[in-house]
């Protein structure tokens, strides 16, 4: 009996703190998307209406009528005066992004985050999202996709969406006699025209989120910064850099460039890496990484 009733209080124990327990809530690796015009969507942003990148308008959401039962929201399209434009009843989720697409359209992302301490982008806790391809003439939805767990979408080229999936750990299943291999993350694309095949991009040598070496880091993030042919991805973890003036700064500890193939397009053969955006990075790690990009295109 004694035995029972502690492990019905441990059970009661472990329900109550479920909240405070790693990927509950606190902690894990911030994501964080950068637009050419210097727009930043990371975890601390709160804003109620969102810039569709090079357009003149921006994006909103609201309960629809049965938020309750669904938990989706009214997607709101705005004017330049924010006005309403169109709106696309419990067609989505509360965190949107856009950005411009061919022929006066637009790509919008509306996603749904388990993150109860911040507005979504911390890694492995995308639940849910769908992707639309919307005419900013009519209002028209030209193009609608259910997106799977943990499938972010980052931008678009042509017909060709580009996606960051932070991957998994290894699973064990029907009791332990069938595992599931871990998948490392990825960034891949679908094409509109096949969008069930994924065309992997770049692999990383890791799942969920990476092993930050910056010693005393209180925030690890990871930072896809989109340009027009490339997306620059970049780990950095937030440390103390004098501790006499308490200054605290991000410092970059690695970054990889990707090339973003267009549709229909063939990709340039030589493709130079783009102005740093990021925020200062400590010189001896920067020397780091140059002397490591300088070695290996001598070893090609």
């Amino acid at each position: 009996m004694k035995k029972s009733f502690g492990i019905l209080i441990s059970f009661f124990l472990l329900a109550t703190l479920g909240g405070c327990l790693p990927g509950e809530g606190w902690g894990g690796t911030i994501l964080e998307v950068r637009y050419p015009s210097g727009y930043v969507r990371d975890s601390h942003t709160w804003d109620e209406t969102v810039p569709v990148e090079g357009t003149r308008f921006s994006l909103g959401a609201k309960r629809g009528e049965d938020f309750e039962k669904n938990r989706r929201s009214d997607l709101l399209v705005l004017d330049e005066q924010g006005q309403e434009l169109f709106s696309y009843p419990s067609a989505g989720f509360s965190v949107l992004r856009g950005e411009a697409a061919e022929e006066g359209c637009i790509w919008v992302s509306s996603e749904r985050w388990k993150t109860p301490h911040y507005n979504g982008y911390v890694s492995g806790r995308l639940t849910e999202s769908v992707l639309f391809l919307l005419d900013t003439g009519d209002g028209a939805v030209l193009y609608e996709q259910k997106l799977e767990k943990n499938e972010l979408f980052l931008t678009a080229r042509g017909s060709k969406c580009y996606f960051y999936d932070c991957g998994s750990e290894s699973q064990r299943k029907l009791f332990g006699l069938y595992e599931i291999p871990a998948q490392s993350a990825r960034v891949y694309y679908r094409d509109q025209e096949n969008w069930q095949e994924r065309v992997l991009v770049h692999e990383f040598d890791y799942c969920l989120e990476p092993e930050q070496t910056l010693e005393g880091s209180v925030e690890d993030r990871i930072s896809f910064d989109l340009q027009q042919d490339w997306i620059v991805v970049s780990l950095s973890g937030y440390v103390q850099t004098d501790s006499q003036t308490n200054a605290w700064e991000y410092v970059e500890t690695d970054r990889v460039v990707i090339p973003l193939e267009v549709a229909g397009m063939k990709e340039s053969a030589e493709i130079k890496e783009p102005a740093r955006t990021k925020e200062p990075v400590e010189t001896k790690e920067l020397a780091r990484i140059e002397e490591s990009a300088g070695t290996e295109k001598s070893g090609k």
